[in-house]
């Protein structure tokens, strides 16, 4: 049966080149991620790195987004107020990408998050209203009459 020694010895090699790219992978991903927070913290640090020079949410590269129709403003954390905050989040929604507090929290303004929960509560709620928000200015869909 050398078909089948040979077979055997075809899957272990292509199983072990399956692990080295996983492996691989891996570490790029986790090189990816060490850096992005490297970054974020030297962009935290008052002393490095001024308010007005950290990046915005359409330069910053993520892994399948595309950044060019992000959002952004310059809203300064004591000027939002709530009609600010629906419009912005109203702006994170049209992008029509999965809007959570995560990619608020990475992509968005400074911010936001905290004035989100101190209008609405929390930040469930405040999506809700800038849902409501942004269904008002969508035009209304076409009504189909029945021609029955």
């Amino acid at each position: 049966m050398p078909t089948s020694q040979a077979l055997t010895t075809a899957v272990v090699e292509f199983e072990r080149a399956i692990e080295r790219i996983a492996v691989e992978m891996a570490r790029s991903i986790v090189q990816r991620e060490l850096q992005r927070r490297l970054d974020e913290q030297r962009d935290r640090s008052p002393a490095l790195v001024s308010h007005a020079n950290r990046p915005t949410a359409s330069a910053i590269a993520s892994p399948g987004v595309a950044s060019a129709s992000l959002p952004v403003s310059s809203k300064s954390r004591r000027g939002w107020t709530r009609e600010a905050v629906v419009q912005e989040l109203s702006a994170f929604l049209r992008t029509k990408f999965v809007v959570d507090g995560a990619f608020i929290g990475r992509h968005g303004p400074p911010g936001l998050l905290t004035a989100a929960k101190k209008h609405f509560g929390r930040l469930d709620a405040a999506l809700n209203v800038a849902s409501l928000a942004v269904a008002k200015q969508a035009p209304p869909p076409d009504e189909v009459s029945d021609a029955s």
